[in-house]
């Protein structure tokens, strides 16, 4: 094609094999119409092809032919091509230091010519636009005139020195010639100026060919604002008192919750009916400069994040059986004895959480085969804040100086709530604004020839809390009033409460505060908690066709939230659970206060854990078809309890105020081997005819997959040490723990419970579960059928051998099945699917 485009005859390229980026991976057969030197039309249908035939003087039959889009080189220097083949032997920088030099010896003609051949080129293997970079802009003219005649599609970006080549490039150069290279004249900014608005306005409009330029200082800023609306609603079933409990409130028809130890469960016990509503709005700023060898960034994001929602909670009520009265669960659901019963209001959490955070980098091209990349980023902690005023803080240095709220008249000694003096504002505590977070990372090539690096990194790292982390505040007293009864009974819930049922409770400055409510209060000086991480890594190529890696991963968290409980149940001789709330601290040190506080969850920002782990992986490139990537993790993982949620789904220390005693494993997380094997294999199929047909396009896959067991703890099921917290632990009496016959994995007698009021020696997720070995595999192929019509046929089978993957054995050691695998993963699953496209 020239400049010529409106004589040039019609032409429709027939029968190919169109492929088309939006339509997927797949060709589909087609036809294309060229009028004028432009795509005119895409023939898909058969109506299509016919008129496309019918319009087009030329018919070009492109049968057994795949037609597709061009391809754009997007790194080009058009005056190399008549330099390629000199100084091969050299590293990439001083070969194109070097290329340049040789390149300004170049006149017009040769420049002319050396665009043409490279349009040659490029064309003859499927590319049809570059970004052409030129750094001789006095034959610019010719340059120009030459893409132009190619018919291809070209952005032209002339350079502008006022850095030499030599100076970022960081080649070792004689001092003499070093010498001479720096004396040089710089481009004079006034005459470039010139230069660029005479190319841009000769060649602006044109067709192919675009001016470009090409600044070292890139801004890019972007703006976002989502918004979300979630009804989580169930389905009615029945609730309480249509069960025959009495003296309850049900403000959920339909609806009620209980749980059996060892037996059954109605009604979910987690994600409980809600509608929530979220809001974030983002503003984001980068900035990257090009300074000879250093590329630097610097930025800012802000992000406001908001929460709105009505939540039901524990408001319909839930029964929880444990075997504390008789032993097992189903005896004291028989009996109408729980162990507790926990009911609280419908409440509305809301408020918003702003994040801001600034940077600044820069990666150091020290030499060709070595970078080093540092930075440093501000990420100041600015808290949760609400205007609903739910807020609080307890301490019990303010229980016992008998300090008092002045906005709750009513409410007991000890707790502050926003508006009181002494409590910072309206956020959940002050904010800090001295957190620093460095980075620091290098890549080194050792040989520079590729095929090998070497990669480390450094950095600290904070974490954002979640809105969630906060909501214990909007279910605590006064407001959600989540209130748990120890001595109640199946029929009547409150019979042995004094005043009977409180509820509905409507917050307000005289209101009268009901016994042994919960509270969650957090430190009003909290921190963000962080991890600091570093990281070695080397790749290495093998052949042409295989790449091997190992990489070593250190990550350490600090500052992890904490669920403490700071108003334990008191052990004395012959307590129940029916007296926990009686026996509570607050109540033993001062009753006529202390009875209006239950469970006091505090966060504590105290917790760490370490993950260290070693990825060893390896792939194979596409070869004949084949594809292989697979990879063998080794790790291991110890942490404090955390607790992300207080007070509403986390969980609290075992023995309060000794986050040591609960230190083990991460749990399910925790599986020190992980090994997956992929591969993936196109079937090449026969030459020709109708077995070609039948062979051709078939695309097999499979994924194989082992991994350790994972880490979790035995649970005695029961409050045994009395204090009203849950997760205890057993005795462990015996080393030899597993059995692991049959569905058997743990033996019974190697556990047993603590004494009443004391604590098991069972160290916290020691235990570790069945491993587990899985095949997935696929099968897909597509028929054309004619036009743009094909039918695909997709055969998809997981766990292929049915192999029977256990899942953990009951860990409740008051269940009859403790020790015993009762649940394991699926089975084989085979998945059949057809796709009709037209």
């Amino acid at each position: 094609m020239n400049g010529g485009a409106a004589s040039q005859p019609s032409v429709y390229i027939a029968d190919a094999r169109l492929v088309r980026p939006e339509a997927g991976h797949e060709p589909r057969p087609g036809g294309v119409l060229v009028e004028a030197g432009e795509i005119a039309a895409v023939a898909l249908t058969d109506r299509e092809q016919r008129d496309g035939r019918a319009r087009a003087r030329e018919v070009f039959d492109a049968a057994g032919m795949i037609l597709m889009p061009g391809l754009v080189n997007a790194h080009y220097h058009s005056y190399g091509t008549l330099l390629k083949g000199t100084e091969n032997s050299l590293p990439l920088e001083p070969w194109a230091l070097y290329t340049v030099a040789y390149g300004r010896a170049l006149g017009a003609e040769a420049i002319r010519l050396a665009v043409l051949l490279g349009a040659a080129e490029m064309i003859r293997n499927g590319i049809t636009a570059c970004l052409d970079h030129f750094p001789h802009t006095r034959f610019a003219d010719a340059a120009l005139a030459a893409h132009e005649v190619s018919g291809m599609r070209v952005a032209f970006a002339p350079f502008m020195h006022d850095v030499f080549d030599h100076e970022f490039l960081a080649v070792a150069l004689p001092p003499e010639i070093r010498a001479a290279l720096d004396t040089a004249p710089r481009s004079e900014p006034t005459g470039a100026e010139r230069m660029y608005r005479d190319l841009a306005s000769r060649w602006r409009g044109h067709r192919r060919v675009t001016i470009l330029l090409g600044p070292n200082t890139v801004n890019s800023f972007r703006a976002t604002y989502n918004d979300s609306e979630i009804d989580k609603g169930y389905v009615p079933f029945f609730d309480a008192k249509s069960l025959g409990v009495r003296n309850i409130a049900t403000p959920l028809a339909g609806f009620t919750a209980f749980t059996v130890s060892g037996g059954f469960s109605l009604g979910p016990t987690g994600a409980k009916p809600s509608a929530i509503g979220t809001s974030a709005f983002q503003l984001v700023d980068d900035v990257s400069i090009v300074r000879g060898a250093h590329q630097i960034g610097f930025g800012a994001n802000y992000i406001r994040s908001g929460l709105q929602s009505t939540s039901y909670g524990s408001a319909a009520g839930n029964f929880a059986f444990t075997g504390v009265n008789a032993g097992l669960g189903l005896a004291d659901f028989l009996l109408g004895r729980p162990a507790t019963f926990t009911q609280g209001q419908i409440y509305g959490p809301g408020g918003v959480m702003p994040y801001i955070g600034v940077y600044g980098q820069d990666a150091w091209k020290v030499s060709p085969n070595l970078t080093l990349n540092v930075g440093l980023r501000w990420d100041p902690y600015l808290p949760y804040s609400s205007d609903q005023r739910h807020f609080n803080h307890f301490s019990l240095e303010q229980f016992t100086s008998g300090v008092r709220s002045t906005v709750y008249r009513n409410a007991p000694a000890g707790v502050l709530f926003e508006g009181d003096p002494g409590y910072p504002g309206h956020a959940v505590s002050r904010r800090h604004l001295n957190d620093f977070a460095p980075r620091l990372s290098g890549v080194w090539d050792p040989k520079g020839d590729g095929r090998m690096t070497l990669r480390g990194a450094y950095g600290i790292f904070y974490d954002l809390p979640h809105i969630w982390n906060f909501l214990g505040f909007d279910r605590g007293t006064p407001f959600g009033t989540e209130l748990v009864v120890n001595n109640g009974t199946f029929d009547d819930p409150w019979v042995n409460t004094p005043g009977g049922n409180p509820f509905p409770i409507v917050a307000n400055p005289n209101m009268t505060f009901p016994l042994y409510g919960g509270f969650v209060t957090f430190p009003l000086d909290m921190r963000p908690p962080y991890f600091d991480q570093w990281n070695v890594s080397v790749q290495r190529q093998l052949g042409a066709a295989w790449m091997v890696s190992a990489n070593y991963l250190s990550s350490r968290g600090h500052r992890l939230p904490v669920g403490d409980q700071l108003n334990p149940a008191v052990y004395t001789p012959g307590a129940t659970t029916a007296t926990t709330n009686q026996r509570r601290l607050t109540s033993v040190l001062n009753p006529a206060q202390g009875q209006f506080y239950g469970t006091i969850t505090a966060v504590e920002p105290i917790g760490t854990s370490e993950y260290k782990g070693l990825l060893l992986s390896a792939q194979h490139r596409s070869a004949n078809g084949l594809f292989l990537s697979g990879n063998w993790t080794i790790s291991e993982c110890v942490s404090d309890i955390i607790n992300y949620e207080p007070s509403v789904a986390g969980i609290e220390l075992t023995r309060p105020g000794d986050p040591a005693f609960d230190r083990g494993s991460c749990g399910a997380t925790d599986q020190k081997h992980v090994v997956n094997v992929s591969a993936v294999y196109q079937v090449p199929g026969a030459s020709t005819g109708l077995v070609r047909a039948l062979t051709s396009d078939w695309q097999v896959s499979t994924i194989v997959s082992a991994r350790s067991g994972p880490h979790f703890s035995a649970t005695t099921g029961v409050d045994n040490a009395l204090n009203g917290q849950g997760n205890q632990r057993p005795d462990k009496v015996s080393e030899d723990v597993y059995v692991k016959q049959g569905y058997r994995w743990l033996s019974a007698p190697a556990f047993r419970a603590p004494a009443a009021g004391g604590y098991g020696n069972l160290v916290n997720n020691s235990l570790i579960g069945p491993g587990r070995f899985n095949v997935d595999m696929g099968l897909v192929r597509s028929f054309r059928i004619g036009g743009e019509r094909a039918v695909q046929v997709r055969a998809e089978a997981f766990n292929v051998f049915n192999r029977v993957n256990l899942n953990n054995p009951v860990s409740a050691l008051n269940s009859p099945n403790f020790g015993l695998i009762t649940s394991a993963s699926d089975a084989r699953i085979i998945q059949l699917a057809l796709k009709y496209t037209f």
